[in-house]
Parts: structure tokens; sequence; C-alpha cells
């Protein structure tokens, strides 16, 4: 199994962009990633125009994946 971590940049409504990582498993599939960060955002800004940019990925081990997979995002509306 592949663990992969994808860093981002968002821009919602035309603001500031933001910039998160997001985990995933499997094969790297660009377009997958980014239809997988509008549906999340969507959740949070129904109404929103969502532009994603992958700004690069990277192949991790499971523990560099793990801490990705149970941050936080500050994007989701969570602070740490």
């Amino acid at each position: 199994m592949s663990y992969i971590i994808v860093k981002m940049s968002v821009v919602i409504d035309g603001e500031v962009p933001q910039i998160f990582d997001m985990g995933l498993l499997g094969k790297y599939d660009p377009n997958k990633v980014k239809n997988s960060a509008i549906r999340m955002l969507k959740e949070k800004y129904p109404n929103s125009r969502i532009a994603p940019v992958i700004l690069n990925y990277k192949q991790v081990t499971y523990e560099e994946y793990q801490q990705v997979k149970g941050s936080n995002p500050q994007w989701l509306g969570n602070s740490d």
C-alpha cells in the first residue's frame, strides 16, 4: 500500500489561499485529489467557489501518513 501526502493551496471565493496537507492511500491521481478536496470543502462552504492547486506530493511512511490523517486542518474551521 502506498501512503501519499499532498500539499495543496486552496482559494475559497477569491480570498487569500490557504495551504494544507491531505493524506491518501494508493495510486496518486491529481484529478481525484482535487475532486476530493472540493467535496470536503463543499460540506463546510456549500455555496462557495473553490479552486484547489496541488503544490507537491510525496510518498511517506505509515507514521508520517497517520500524522497528517489525524490532524485538524484550519481550513475546516478547526484550531490546534
